[in-house]
């Protein structure tokens, strides 16, 4: 054989538009065509997993009248198979260009949004250079099969709003379905609502994950709408401020169920099919309240009595159970984690029990740094996180993906939890 070049790279593309968002409107690559063909010519039939009724396809090159670099192509209407590779799984794992200024084009990259690889010293050689990076041109969770439970409102539905923009496939339950018919703002719906107004994929499916049932019916739902699950978020939480002395034993016995035994029996669930994979994450969302007040003596003003020894206890053993369960399935390839905010987040619940003013305390940490925490430790290899139990700003300005931060795991000052050291 005899050839000038290779012609082009083709790649399938789950989302048309936003990899056009990335290699047209990011990179400034020019679209020479961009049409619908017939996917039965050439016998496209034969080399498809799954039979296609449309085709769409995209060239680009960089510049007018150049030859065709990459040939994007995609489905419309149809679900597309398989899901992103990483750089040791068999396929076309990335595309890659020369350019006069690496460093540079990082930070135009980055300041146009895109989401770099890994943190930027793991592309810095020994002497400071940058010479290659890799930067995701899809969600990185594109396809992938999501539960978070707590998803009506606060945390849990900012996490399932910026899973879905990663392209994750979101079951978002909660016990909350309508709006109004909870005491605090949110539900389900709303969460629903605003994760498909931003183009995204996410089901509701109630569940009181305090009843082991119903935990079961949640996971046998998640395999029936969408397939068996990829990222499994235990968010849901249940509070009540009582001292030990005076707290009522019904109410006891259900904190911990949603707060400890919910997530058990859930992780145990998802193993099913995370085990047979070899591959899942699951995030655990924890508390600083995991921190206790050592030990005394003690000074006499007034903490004695704010009834947070039950949520502690259990946010501590979350954090234990998180550790021993990666231990456990690190063998499978499953990341186990555990994240806390690195300040309170104003949320409807917060503001109930009065842990902030209001919804715009100064104090308080935005809910999407909390959300990108988490998808940060579902998305990232296994080794470099299976087994952190950390802080929502720690873990950020350690991976790269923000540069300010403070709080509880950055300030010093601040205690910290047992299980929570790098």
């Amino acid at each position: 054989m005899e050839a000038s070049a290779i012609s082009h790279i083709a790649i399938c593309t789950r989302d048309m538009e936003k990899s056009l968002a990335f290699y047209r409107d990011m990179l400034g690559m020019t679209v020479l065509f961009d049409g619908d063909t017939d996917p039965t010519e050439g016998g496209r039939l034969h080399n498809y997993q799954q039979a296609r009724t449309s085709r769409r396809r995209v060239s680009l090159s960089f510049g007018a009248g150049k030859k065709p670099t990459l040939t994007l192509t995609s489905h419309p209407g149809e679900e597309i198979a398989g899901a992103p590779l990483k750089l040791d799984q068999m396929g076309i794992t990335h595309f890659s260009f020369t350019v006069p200024d690496t460093e540079a084009l990082l930070e135009e990259l980055v300041a146009k949004g895109a989401t770099l690889g890994g943190p930027r010293e793991s592309f810095t050689n020994a002497a400071g250079r940058i010479r290659s990076f890799y930067v995701y041109c899809m969600g990185k969770l594109d396809g992938q099969v999501i539960i978070v439970t707590g998803a009506s409102r606060g945390i849990g539905a900012e996490i399932a709003r910026v899973f879905a923009a990663e392209g994750g496939k979101v079951i978002c339950s909660a016990r909350t379905v309508q709006e109004g018919t909870h005491p605090l703002e949110g539900s389900l719906e709303k969460t629903i609502a605003d994760i498909q107004a931003a183009g995204g994929e996410a089901t509701a499916v109630a569940a009181n994950v305090s009843l082991p049932e119903e935990c079961e019916q949640l996971v046998q739902e998640t395999r029936r709408i969408y397939g068996p699950p990829d990222v499994l978020v235990n968010n849901a939480a249940l509070t009540y401020y009582y001292p030990v002395k005076d707290f009522p034993l019904n109410r006891w016995m259900r904190s911990w169920a949603v707060n400890f035994h919910a997530p058990f029996i859930l992780s145990k669930l998802v193993l099913e099919d995370m085990i047979p994979r070899k591959s899942g994450s699951i995030v655990n969302i924890s508390s600083g309240a995991a921190v206790g007040p050592g030990r005394g003596p003690y000074p006499d003003d007034g903490t004695a009595d704010r009834g947070g020894t039950c949520y502690g206890a259990e946010k501590a053993a979350l954090e234990r159970f998180t550790q021993g369960l990666a231990h456990e399935v690190y063998q499978y390839g499953i990341s186990v984690t555990c994240v806390s905010p690195s300040q309170i987040v104003p949320t409807p619940g917060t503001v109930f029990h009065k842990l902030v003013s209001g919804m715009d305390d100064p104090r308080g940490e935005p809910p999407e740094l909390m959300a990108k925490a988490a998808l940060l430790l579902a998305t990232e290899p296994l080794d470099r996180v299976t087994g952190r139990v950390t802080y929502s700003q720690e873990i950020l300005q350690e991976f790269g993906w923000i540069t300010a931060a403070k709080g509880r795991g950055v300030d010093p000052a601040i205690p910290i939890s047992g299980y929570s050291q790098r």
